[in-house]
């Protein structure tokens, strides 16, 4: 009987043992996945810093690009006038307004200029009639 006693002992021993190495493990492998899932926390966040990045990159060009093309669209009617101004006054008045707000248009404007010239259109054209 003592020998059987001695024997359930160990049993128990090896068995707390087991236990132990098998939650050793465990504790382990959350270590390791821990450290795993920060860093791939922190390559996430570099993506997105990248990504961020790119895209405030492609805004800065799109905004470059519509103040270019405002530029152009202030530029040339104003060659336009000149041209017209040399030719004579009253025939080309009424082309001249038409092509700049189609010009603001591409360039992406808010509508206020078209408005604009609309109302001092209606406002010059009021009092002849």
């Amino acid at each position: 009987m003592a020998k059987k006693k001695k024997k359930k002992a160990t049993k128990k021993k090896a068995a707390r043992k087991k236990v132990a190495k098998k939650k050793a493990k465990k504790k382990a492998k959350k270590k390791v996945t821990k450290k795993k899932a920060k860093k791939k926390a922190k390559k996430k966040a570099a993506k997105k810093k990248k990504k961020v990045a790119k895209k405030k990159t492609a805004k800065k060009k799109k905004k470059a690009a519509k103040k270019a093309k405002k530029k152009t669209a202030k530029k040339a009617p104003v060659k336009k006038a000149s041209a017209v101004r040399s030719g004579g006054m009253k025939e080309p008045m009424a082309p001249r307004p038409a092509p700049t707000p189609s010009l603001f248009g591409t360039g992406g404007q808010p509508a206020t200029p078209e408005r604009d010239s609309q109302g001092s259109g209606s406002g010059e054209f009021r009092p002849p009639w």
